[in-house]
């Protein structure tokens, strides 16, 4: 009716500054929410640039004595490989296996696995080696640029047959940041990188590394799942990338209870705000109540109508002026 109208809009402009107060409260928290989802799609942007600079750009490593997989050559998700030549196992002055490799990798491998020069420069003759520090470190060398490097390395990797075992020197003329200790797949890379020419001289059979990286149009949940199925399809020695792939910023289930249950108690805080301060301005209406003969349940049934009813009403009077203005 007409005067039930009035009364409510009455009521509603006696409560306006609790209104505007839960309102201003609900926005914060909403606005709060939106800050940290935004926040954590940033910090997960960026952590995967920090991995990559780290680890490598790239999704996929073949290694294979043949040309590149065709399957994954011309995969949708994967873009066209890059490669690197991996000749001999490398031994140490007792001829201990390493497990390192030497080898020769082309200017995109490099751009590719984000490989860095902390000092000197790539061979350029066939005299020259640039390797890793940890390559270094393991054969016993200090790291200066224009040291003498032994290369030790086997005929089919047979060191227990003296007349295969054999020498070669190289000037040292790089040195690359650790890749070959923090890849996953780090080791079967050549941690000591010469000129084709110069890798050709070793007369031995190589295994070539093909590097895969993903189109930036593909996003996934679960990258696993992704690698899991091209490697199903392309059925061929491949290693996954998981140091870029599988960092998540925390997790996604975890992050979204807990946003609900922020904005669900600033929700009841706000709503038991409103009513406790509209409870104390209606006080004196209450007692003029209970003089006129009402008990506390009837009390309670109609101050949790009220409220009620001027939260309804209010919302319905909002939404019907938008739709006018609109």
């Amino acid at each position: 009716s007409a005067a039930s109208d009035v009364y409510k809009r009455q009521s509603i402009r006696r409560r306006f500054p609790q209104i505007w107060k839960a309102a201003l409260t609900t926005l914060v928290a909403v606005f709060f929410v939106t800050a940290v989802l935004i926040f954590q799609e940033n910090m997960y942007q960026w952590q995967m640039s920090s991995n990559k600079s780290r680890f490598g750009d790239w999704f996929i490593c073949e290694r294979s004595k043949k040309e590149a997989n065709e399957i994954l050559s011309t995969h949708t998700y994967l873009c066209e490989p890059v490669s690197a030549k991996s000749s001999v196992k490398l031994y140490d002055s007792e001829w201990n296996e390493t497990k390192l490799h030497i080898g020769s990798m082309t200017d995109d491998f490099i751009k590719q696995g984000r490989l860095k020069l902390d000092e000197g420069r790539m061979p350029q003759n066939n005299d020259e080696i640039a390797m890793d520090w940890n390559t270094l470190l393991s054969l016993g060398y200090t790291g200066e640029i224009g040291e003498t490097i032994t290369i030790r390395y086997c005929e089919e990797n047979s060191v227990y047959n003296n007349e295969a075992r054999h020498e070669k020197q190289f000037r040292l003329s790089g040195i690359f940041a650790n890749y070959t200790s923090i890849w996953k797949y780090g080791k079967k890379m050549p941690g000591a990188v010469v000129t084709e020419n110069a890798l050709s001289a070793f007369n031995t059979k190589c295994k070539n590394s093909y590097l895969y990286s993903l189109k930036e149009s593909v996003r996934a949940s679960d990258y696993a799942i992704v690698y899991k199925k091209i490697k199903e399809d392309a059925k061929t020695e491949t290693e996954y990338n998981s140091a870029v792939y599988d960092y998540q910023p925390w997790n996604s289930a975890a992050v979204y209870a807990y946003m609900y249950i922020v904005v669900m108690v600033i929700g009841i805080l706000a709503l038991s705000y409103q009513l406790i301060e509209y409870r104390g301005r209606r006080k004196t209406a209450y007692q003029r109540f209970r003089r006129l003969g009402m008990d506390k349940s009837m009390m309670r049934k109609m101050y949790i109508i009220e409220n009620a009813l001027i939260t309804v009403s209010y919302t319905h009077l909002r939404a019907h002026e938008t739709r006018r203005h609109l």
